[in-house]
């Protein structure tokens, strides 16, 4: 086995839990669907509707200061980015000249 993994550039640690595994075990990282996002792009839309130009990190500072005085959990920054790398507003925020 040593010198398989070895051959290989495996980590003889890693052979042995993929072999332990049964065989309906899934990657739970995979085929997760985001929930909630609508409701986070309207957030966001509410918080930066008065200056379009705001980034995912002044975005995500305005989200979540109404979120702690609402008592709701905090949003990921790293969310907010890919929520708003699909919207208008992140192509609006880097065409603007400084």
């Amino acid at each position: 086995m040593t010198a398989v993994c070895q051959a290989l550039g495996l980590a003889r640690s890693n052979v042995h839990a993929l072999r332990s595994r049964p065989t309906s075990w899934v990657d739970g990282r995979t085929g997760r669907t985001p929930h909630g996002d609508d409701e986070l792009l309207a957030e966001i839309r509410e918080q930066i509707t008065e200056l379009p130009s705001y980034g995912y990190r002044r975005a995500c500072a305005l989200v979540n200061r109404q979120r702690a005085i609402s008592g709701v959990p905090l949003v990921n920054p790293k969310r907010v980015y890919r929520v708003m790398a699909g919207c208008v507003f992140h192509a609006m925020a880097d065409t603007i000249p400084r």
